[in-house]
């Protein structure tokens, strides 16, 4: 098999799967190329990786209708997310710094916990770009898009997102 910058487990749903190594590759050199402090670069995503958004986020609609708090779901509507549509990391990173002070950076996949906390420490979330495997839209076994965007943009400092910023 041809080497890879993205190195996968055996199990991950996409080991076999050329074509989607190949993505994965291709978005993990655009993280690996990106300047510190500039914004995520913007990622063509395929029809393929929208079917896959457009399934995972439809279903937690219902999920989200019955289980989310206020405040999630503030920040989702104040996000913009639809099932419709995949984000941009970095109008969300731009929406988060207005809200938080944090933004997002790109990273080619996972990273050291040392690495994400020295990050963290300078108010910067890195997060992945890439769209988990087609095969599982409901599973991933790593963090992607979908875990960075839904599982960690809405979450907002307990004194809410439109009336404070986290440290003041």
């Amino acid at each position: 098999m041809d080497a890879h910058l993205v190195i996968l487990d055996r199990d991950h749903p996409g080991f076999r799967d050329a074509t989607y190594r190949a993505r994965r590759d291709a978005i993990a050199r655009l993280a690996a190329v990106n300047v510190r402090g500039q914004p995520p670069p913007h990622v063509d995503y395929t029809v393929e990786e929208g079917q896959v958004w457009t399934a995972a986020l439809q279903a937690l609609a219902p999920l989200h209708a019955r289980y989310a708090c206020r405040s999630y779901l503030a920040a989702w509507r104040r996000l913009g997310l639809s099932a419709e549509r995949i984000p941009q990391l970095a109008e969300i990173s731009e929406e988060l710094m207005r809200a938080t002070r944090f933004r997002y950076a790109p990273v080619a996949g996972l990273v050291t916990p040392r690495e994400f906390m020295e990050h963290l420490a300078d108010r910067t979330f890195l997060a992945t770009q890439y769209m988990r495997h087609p095969s599982t839209p409901l599973y991933t076994p790593e963090p992607d898009l979908i875990h960075e965007i839904v599982g960690h943009a809405c979450l907002r400092s307990p004194n809410g997102w439109s009336t404070s910023r986290v440290g003041e």
